[in-house]
């Protein structure tokens, strides 16, 4: 969805503590340099040991609602007609890469509860 087309939930249950959205957002294709701090996050997020592999990066830079705190997302994506080359591996950092925020779960829609 685009930024601010949807509005908070009004039910009496949700918490606004939770109301983290993007404000603005911009992705694509890692290459260059920007793939090689890409990959060397996974490296470290994987204890280099055992690099899981991947075809391509993609990144989304965005921007949220909190005090304008930005986040730059990568997903590691293994080429696969079985499912569509869907990301394998994501990683989130923020400050402009100075803070790992480390790997993230990439769940399938069956996997998710």
């Amino acid at each position: 969805m685009p930024p601010d087309s949807v509005p908070m939930p009004q039910t009496g249950n949700f918490d606004p503590r939770y109301d983290i959205r993007f404000v603005d957002f911009e992705g694509g294709k890692t290459e260059g340099g920007r793939l090689k701090q890409a990959v060397d996050f996974l490296e470290i997020a994987s204890g280099q040991d055992d690099v899981p592999a991947h075809d391509e990066v993609w990144q989304l830079d965005v921007a949220t609602n909190i005090a304008g705190e930005h986040y730059n997302i990568f997903f590691y994506l293994e080429e696969s007609e079985a499912d569509g080359g869907r990301p394998h591996h994501v990683i989130a950092c923020l400050e402009q890469c100075r803070r790992v925020a480390g790997p993230l779960p990439c769940l399938s829609a069956r996997q998710a509860p």
